[in-house]
C-alpha cells in the first residue's frame, strides 16, 4: 500500500494498493510512504479504514502545514491506532464495502443513462 504523506490538505493521506502480481518496479518520491502488511492484517481493510470519513477528519486535524504543502509525518502514523478485527471479519468487511462500491457505480451509471 502507498500512502501520500505530503500534498494539498485534500490529498494528503490518500492511499492506493499495489497489486501483488505487479511485475513492474515502482519509483516513488519521498512523499510516498510504503505500508506493508504483517500478521493478521488485510491491506484492503486498512485502506478502507484510512479512506473513511473518520480517518480523513483525523488526518485533517493532524496535518502540519508549514508551507503551502500539507504533511503527515511517519512518527504520527506510528501512533495511529487502527481497530483490527479478526482476519475473517476483515475479509467480510472488505467484501461488503466492495459490493457497496459496485452498487454505487451501478447507480451512478443508471443516473447517467436516465438523463
Amino acid at each position: 500500500m502507498l500512502f501520500n504523506t505530503r500534498n494539498s490538505r485534500e490529498l494528503v493521506g490518500k492511499t492506493t494498493i499495489v497489486p501483488d502480481n505487479l511485475n513492474k518496479k515502482i519509483l516513488a518520491n519521498n512523499n510516498i510512504l510504503r505500508i506493508e502488511s504483517f500478521g493478521k492484517m488485510k491491506l484492503k481493510y486498512i485502506n478502507y479504514y484510512l479512506i473513511s470519513p473518520f480517518s480523513r477528519h483525523m488526518f485533517l486535524n493532524m496535518t502540519a502545514v508549514p508551507t503551502n504543502v500539507a504533511a503527515i509525518y511517519q512518527k504520527q502514523l506510528n501512533k495511529l491506532l487502527v481497530p483490527l478485527p479478526p482476519l475473517e471479519e476483515q475479509k467480510r468487511i472488505v467484501e461488503k464495502i466492495g459490493q457497496l462500491f459496485i452498487s454505487l457505480k451501478r447507480d451512478k451509471n443508471y443516473e447517467k443513462v436516465k438523463q
